[in-house]
């Protein structure tokens, strides 16, 4: 509970069978805010997160697998990628990203309450599947590339 991690690789880093709660944590110089390999059989909830990414390719929510529920988080930088999912099951509600985006490659991810300020593409699904519910895009409408399992109203900024 209310941890501060500065200038590391990873800010927050759960792995293999972690059954872990993190209330009020936040990242500042990382390249990877939230970095989430594998899960026990509960899963990682994050409550209250913030991350301040330092560029280098890094991912503000990295997701290979496992289960993991976020609430309320937000970036303050550009990073490479926003969200990035290649395995498990992702719930992200109530989040607020500086820069960039969000790729589904593998896994799955529920995404509602999410504003991605920048205009583009705000969410590509390669292979994943994603339920995309409630989020707004900046300065353009909400743009989904690829296929949601389900999708609806989602609103301009």
């Amino acid at each position: 509970m209310s941890n501060f991690v500065y200038g590391a690789h990873a800010g927050f880093t759960f792995e293999s069978s972690a059954n872990a709660t993190a209330i009020n944590i936040a990242a500042d110089g990382g390249v990877d805010t939230l970095h989430i390999t594998g899960t026990g059989q509960t899963g990682v909830k994050v409550i209250n997160s913030e991350g301040c990414g330092c560029g280098l390719e890094g991912v503000g929510l990295r997701v290979s697998g496992g289960t993991v529920g976020v609430l309320n988080l937000i970036t303050m930088e550009a990073y490479e990628l926003a969200i990035k999912v290649t395995g498990g099951d992702v719930l992200l509600q109530g989040a607020a990203f500086q820069h960039n985006f969000s790729r589904i490659e593998a896994g799955a991810i529920k995404m509602n309450g999410v504003l991605f300020r920048d205009a583009g593409d705000h969410v590509v699904i390669q292979g994943g599947r994603g339920n995309i519910w409630g989020n707004m895009g900046g300065r353009t409408y909400f743009k989904i590339v690829g296929s949601p399992e389900s999708e609806g109203c989602n609103i301009r900024r």
